[in-house]
């Protein structure tokens, strides 16, 4: 008897997985998306030799990495050389796809992504003692070290009425949605500016990265403040990749650079949208002073 209960359950669990009336389609677009990012690499091998991330690429690829190696513990086979994830061969990229797409088809049934997310959370909780990732789960669309939290600087409001406050998970999550809405704004007008300019000079090549603003090239800091009313403002400084990443021959001006980025308030002048920053009263739920570079 026990041995067809047994017998039962295996088919029950096979079928499950094989024929799962539970799959939930918004954690399927959301797994397959993050997958999109091994498998667009895939496509850019010539030979089955090392291949390595550009720098723009490398920080998408390390948050969905490490969002799949915390949800399914598949140790990935890329190698990192000098903060760049490299593929020795494209058949190690090609195991690391075949068995994110196998755990997938074994899990589906009843996954969500907040399942997905909770599973995520708990296992970052229990292995890191990064504080920022810990309270703000959504930093984990962000490599985790492409942000930091500063202390209160009296230099960003110059109001010596205004308190050093704590930047809470909810504080966060509303924060990035203003963000968004503020750089959508921001690039309707500069895809105008961008057009106008190209048909202004029609023989001149521009690069339209130097007019719209992509959130994934930045590198963030964070001033969160009790204003004099009792509001909560934060504030978000911006350094794009390349400012830390110009060179690989010149890794140690890259550490001297990414160490006074964690210490403080880091300004630079000039270097147009590579660099900006903007406040956020999240009482208020608006956000204002926006502020870009201009070019040299």
């Amino acid at each position: 008897m026990k041995r067809v209960v047994i017998i039962v359950s295996v088919f029950v669990f096979i079928s499950c997985n094989n024929n799962c009336k539970e799959e939930n389609i918004i954690f399927k677009q959301f797994y397959f998306s993050k997958l999109d990012t091994l498998i667009s690499l895939d496509k850019l091998f010539d030979t089955d030799e090392a291949f390595p991330l550009i720098r723009e690429k490398s920080a998408i690829f390390y948050a969905n990495t490490e969002y799949f190696r915390l949800l399914t513990n598949r140790k990935f086979c890329y190698i990192e050389v000098e903060h760049h994830p490299i593929y020795q061969s494209q058949s190690a990229l090609k195991a690391d796809i075949k068995y994110l797409k196998k755990w997938y088809k074994k899990n589906k049934c009843g996954m969500t992504k907040e399942k997905a997310d909770s599973i995520v959370k708990v296992k970052y909780e229990q292995e890191t003692g990064n504080q920022a990732i810990l309270k703000y789960p959504s930093l984990l669309s962000i490599q985790a070290n492409e942000i930091v939290i500063l202390p209160y600087d009296f230099t960003v409001w110059q109001n010596e009425n205004y308190t050093q406050a704590e930047l809470e998970y909810n504080d966060f999550e509303l924060s990035n949605s203003i963000l968004t809405i503020c750089v959508t704004n921001y690039n309707i007008e500069q895809e105008k500016r961008f057009q106008e300019i190209c048909s202004r000079y029609p023989d001149t090549k521009f690069d339209k990265n130097h007019f719209v603003i992509d959130l994934t090239r930045y590198y963030r800091q964070y001033i969160c403040v009790t204003n004099e009313r009792g509001e909560k403002e934060v504030w978000i400084n911006f350094h794009c990749a390349e400012f830390f990443f110009n060179s690989l021959d010149n890794i140690d001006e890259t550490i001297e650079l990414l160490s006074a980025w964690k210490a403080g308030k880091l300004v630079v002048l000039d270097g147009g949208n590579c660099f900006f920053n903007l406040k956020i009263n999240l009482t208020t739920k608006k956000y204002y002073d926006l502020s870009v570079n201009g070019e040299a």
